[in-house]
Formats: structure tokens, sequence, C-alpha cells
């Protein structure tokens, strides 16, 4: 166990985490602090120069011979973090200006979230619900404070069960001076999918799937073919026809499709989508050239390799 220095304090029936020292950016906070459930991400816990009152408890995990000279886990030095089922909580601003904060790993117990829990989180791009992809979770309620691109998987006992892509979109006010009204307007669809769910909580894969047609005209092709690709290697709930308005769209935007793919360096995505006959001969030759321009030197091999096992050798022709 890496060695973590966690400041934290009593309140109710648990502990609420302050701060935490250690040496690595990737973060897995423990279920419990000395007996106490941790049940609450403390104001400002990560954010830089995050407050430690004097009476805050102080507790080793691992070997405890840390020393002034290791690092506050917060700010731009983080960039994982794996919150515990226990948790209920995650009070204001606790990811404050987070700004390499790349993933964040939840379980369903949230209830609670805080105003500006992720101002600045620039960088956030991926969210773990540990749960299944039909249950009920707090995802609704991480939403309304994400308003970037997110992809967001579900996952139990280390294996993904679904993946569901959400869109940026931005929210303005714009006022009409001589009448004093402001006019509140919303740009993307990324506002209108986060409004897809069940009563439950759990996520509504019907309303999420009306929501593309909408989208088509103003979403880029990149957008488009995030939600496409990831409704299809993870089919949940996804019914014969809406999958084939999925294939049709990347069918007809394969060459960005290599791009997302070959920028993001996703094998996984890539041996997915090809395995399932979404990805052509030409596009999978298109990857290995890209891949191996931008140096991803196990996506110039994979590709070939999934040419040679999907499309068999191109035989070559002779004329006399």
């Amino acid at each position: 166990m890496e060695n973590l220095l966690l400041i934290w304090t009593e309140e109710g029936e648990g502990a609420v985490l302050l701060g935490v020292y250690g040496s690595a950016p990737v973060l897995t906070l423990p279920e419990t602090i000395e007996g106490q459930p941790l049940v609450k991400i403390g104001r400002y816990c990560f954010a830089p120069n995050g407050r430690e009152p004097e009476e805050a408890c102080r507790t080793f995990l691992g070997d405890p011979t840390l020393t002034d000279a290791e690092h506050r886990i917060c700010g731009n030095f983080i960039k994982e973090v794996s919150l515990p089922q226990s948790v209920r909580v995650l009070d204001n601003a606790a990811f404050y200006n987070c700004r390499e904060l790349t993933r964040l790993s939840v379980g369903t117990g949230i209830e609670g979230i805080g105003s500006d829990l992720f101002t600045n989180c620039w960088e956030l791009r991926e969210l773990t619900v540990r749960a299944g992809a039909l249950e009920g979770s707090t995802l609704k309620k991480i939403l309304a404070v994400i308003s970037s691109d997110l992809t967001v998987s579900f996952c139990q006992e280390n294996r993904v069960q679904g993946r569901l892509f959400y869109p940026e979109y931005f929210e303005s006010m714009d006022e009409n001076t001589p009448a004093h009204i402001f006019n509140y307007s919303i740009s993307g669809q990324g506002y209108r999918y986060r409004q897809c769910f069940m009563a439950d909580g759990a996520v509504g894969y019907s309303d999420y799937d009306k929501v593309f047609p909408v989208a088509l005209p103003g979403e880029t092709a990149e957008t488009l073919c995030r939600v496409s690709m990831n409704r299809l290697i993870f089919p949940v709930s996804l019914s014969a026809e809406v999958g084939q308005q999925y294939r049709d769209y990347l069918s007809g935007h394969q060459e960005k499709l290599a791009a997302l793919l070959c920028a993001e360096r996703d094998g996984e995505g890539m041996t997915a989508l090809a395995e399932k006959g979404l990805l052509t001969r030409e596009t999978l030759l298109r990857l290995a050239d890209q891949a191996a321009e931008t140096e991803w030197n196990e996506g110039a091999v994979l590709s070939r390799e999934l040419i040679h096992r999907l499309f068999g050798v191109k035989k070559k022709r002779y004329e006399f």
C-alpha cells in the first residue's frame, strides 16, 4: 500500500476528509478511517491551499514514515481519484482548481453534491460509476455539475458493462437592455442528453437514443462518432432499428472515426469496432498509416493484425 497521510474530522456517523498527503497523483481512498466510514469529501479537500484545522485528526496509512517533503495531493498534482462506496456527500469546491484531474471513479451512494465542485477541472474527461449499466445511481447529479465532454463507464467486478458519451453544452444569459429582460439559452445537445434518466436514477437509454436525430444538424462529427461507437460497442437496451441508425452514421464517417481512434490511441475501441464490422479494410489501412505517422506503434501493429485476421491477405492479380 502507498503511504498516505489523511487529514480528517469526525462528523455525525462518519469521517469527513479534509486533505491527503502522498507521493502519487493517482489516489484510491479507503472505505474507513480508524474505524469510521468515510462519508464525506470536505470543502476544498483537493483544492490548492485547502484548509487543515489544527484540531483535525491525522491518520497514516501504510508505513508511517511520511515527511514534510511528501506532496499534498491536490490542485495540478492530482490526476485520478477513486472514491469508496461509503462516500455520500461531495462538499462545495471539493475538486476546485484540479486542472489536471482526468478520471474520477465513484460508487452509488452519493446523495449530496456541493456547488463549484469541479470548477476549472478542464481535463476531467472520464467518469467510472461502479454499478451495472441498468442500475440506478447518482450519475444524473454528477452530470448536472459537469458541462464539458464526459465519457461515462459502468463497471462491476472490474468489467465494463456499459459506456456512454455526454457532449459538452454551454449556458448563456443575454440582456435585452431597453427592456431589462434576460434571455437564458443553452447551446449544444449535451444538456438534453443529461436529462435521460428513469425515476430510480437509472439511465433512460431509449430517451438517450432519441436525442441523436436532434443532434445531427448541430453537433460535430467527432461528437456524433463518440456517441455512436459507444452505443454500438456496449449496446445496452439498444434496438436493432436504432442500432442501424448509429451504424449508418459510422459507415459514412470512417475517416473521422479513424482520426478519433488514432488521436486517443484507443486500441480497445478499434478492436471492438473492427470485430463488429464497423471498420472497413480501407479504414484500418488508414489507421495503420496514421498510427505510424504519430509514433503509435502499438496501434499500427494492431491495425495490421486486425486486417489480416478479419479480411485475410489480399491476393495479387497477375495479367499476362
